[in-house]
């Protein structure tokens, strides 16, 4: 891979990793897929999880 694409990875993954350091979700998103779709199911996952939460305690 060229220097450009080395550098984008990297810098990708130093956002992921401070993301993930902050507890900030965290959703790639690229063009060449159905953006929406990844939206919904983002979503939809994420408040699962909540209400699972809420309901342990």
């Amino acid at each position: 891979a060229g220097a450009y694409a080395e550098a984008a990875a990297k810098q990708r993954a130093e956002v992921a990793g401070a993301l993930r350091t902050a507890g900030a979700a965290h959703l790639r998103l690229s063009t060449d897929r159905d953006w929406l779709l990844d939206i919904v199911n983002f979503v939809a996952a994420r408040r699962h999880r909540h209400n699972r939460r809420a309901e342990v305690r």
